[in-house]
């Protein structure tokens, strides 16, 4: 999962404008998309992605009904060892569309819409999905079929190791600056960015790869940001816009560093320790 996960980024940052599907202000997007992973090992740090653990607090809440997972569970227990069980499915709670100022999220329905396990011929889980955020929120959505598997594989006395992973997506985003961490959360991801930034810009058709240019020109507006001593609000009175320049000044140059562009009366960002997946649990539903 990891190694996948890494290369789905990778490919949606790094693509030529011919190979998305569409195009906004605001994303790239690549329709109908079907991965899989021969194995459920997932080794992520959600700090990486500059995510705090109450989001995955949130997201559980939000799309897990304990009772319904709790039924899940006991179907598969019980047709462990029945021929050809066939896909026995979880469905996800329906999230309600959310607005904020002039913006609305989930107009469109849930992001996830269900996990489903199938035992013949090989474990495998399989998430589906209306829309993934590709470096944003998706190490969260994987992380949610991975601890609902990690239930399954306990009943099954199982590892996860033996599980396959599959997510079918109808739709995967990469967001201009939502999105950032994944280029800039990780010291050898920076270098990646920068080198290929830079190529484009000496061949001179940057603007074809509109993902890596528009994180490009997000990533020098913030440093010019800096340069000029500009403040949060300074630079935008947008939180959703302010949040990753403040992830970014905490994780990667430092709580000190953050708090020369915080505003009166506010603070910086605490720097989010790491943590790995396998260390979150489902307790927020009072499972595992």
């Amino acid at each position: 999962m990891t190694k996948l996960h890494n290369a789905m980024c990778e490919d949606m940052l790094y693509s030529h404008r011919d190979d998305y599907d569409w195009i906004t202000n605001t994303d790239v997007i690549k329709e109908h998309v079907f991965a899989e992973a021969e194995t459920m090992d997932w080794e992520c740090d959600i700090s990486r992605f500059w995510i705090p653990p109450s989001r995955w607090t949130m997201m559980v809440r939000q799309y897990l009904d304990p009772e319904e997972v709790k039924t899940w569970v006991h179907l598969i227990q019980k047709r462990q060892k029945t021929r050809h069980a066939n896909r026995m499915v979880l469905r996800t709670r329906t999230v309600a569309a959310r607005s904020a100022g002039n913006a609305t999220t989930r107009s469109l329905g849930s992001c996830m819409l269900s996990i489903s396990l199938s035992l013949e011929s090989q474990p495998t889980v399989l998430l589906h999905s209306r829309t993934g955020y590709l470096g944003y929120l998706s190490p969260l959505d994987w992380s949610v079929a991975y601890h609902a598997a990690r239930l399954a594989a306990t009943e099954l006395g199982m590892e996860l190791t033996e599980f396959r992973f599959q997510w079918f997506a109808e739709t995967i985003q990469y967001h201009r600056f939502r999105t950032i961490a994944f280029p800039l959360g990780d010291e050898a991801e920076r270098q990646t960015f920068k080198a290929m930034a830079k190529l484009h810009k000496v061949d001179g058709v940057l603007p074809e790869y509109p993902a890596l240019h528009r994180n490009w020109e997000q990533y020098q507006k913030w440093l010019r940001a800096d340069q000029a001593g500009i403040t949060y609000n300074g630079l935008s009175n947008y939180r959703s816009s302010q949040r990753p320049r403040k992830r970014f000044h905490s994780q990667v140059r430092g709580f000190e560093y953050a708090s020369r562009f915080a505003d009166p009366g506010e603070k910086a960002f605490p720097v989010l320790k790491p943590l790995d997946v396998k260390a979150l649990t489902l307790s927020a539903i009072g499972l595992e």
